[in-house]
């Protein structure tokens, strides 16, 4: 029984880590934009306030719950604040699975018209 009650616990932490980075972030925002390449592929996950979100993956689109659920899970691997350097975001990603970086921009727009910029490049 005690397994059964811990195993659904941390399911719900699971289900609740997107929310709870989304929560902090998120309000706060008016746009963010954030850009991953991989080599020659890319995804772009934007935010626009309110609650409108897109998803770009090589030249695909994407908007609605799809691309909702794409920025949320992507928050949940980062932990974006306005003192984050660009290398712990960078290492946070490929410690999640984008291993094959080239580069990372980031462009965070807060609601008191702060921009938060931050851009990586592989090095050759």
């Amino acid at each position: 029984m005690k397994t059964k009650w811990m195993a659904g616990f941390l399911l719900s932490l699971l289900i609740a880590a997107p929310a709870i980075a989304s929560e902090q972030v998120l309000p706060l925002t008016s746009t963010l934009k954030i850009t991953i390449v991989e080599n020659d592929a890319f995804e772009q996950f934007t935010y626009y306030n309110p609650k409108h979100f897109a998803y770009m993956k090589n030249h695909r689109k994407y908007t609605g719950a799809q691309a909702e659920t794409a920025m949320y899970n992507l928050l949940a691997k980062l932990n974006l604040s306005e003192n984050a350097s660009i290398e712990e975001l960078v290492h946070q990603l490929q410690k999640y699975g984008f291993s094959d970086l080239t580069r990372v921009e980031i462009r965070w727009l807060k609601e008191n018209h702060q921009l938060h910029t931050w851009v990586w490049d592989a090095e050759d």
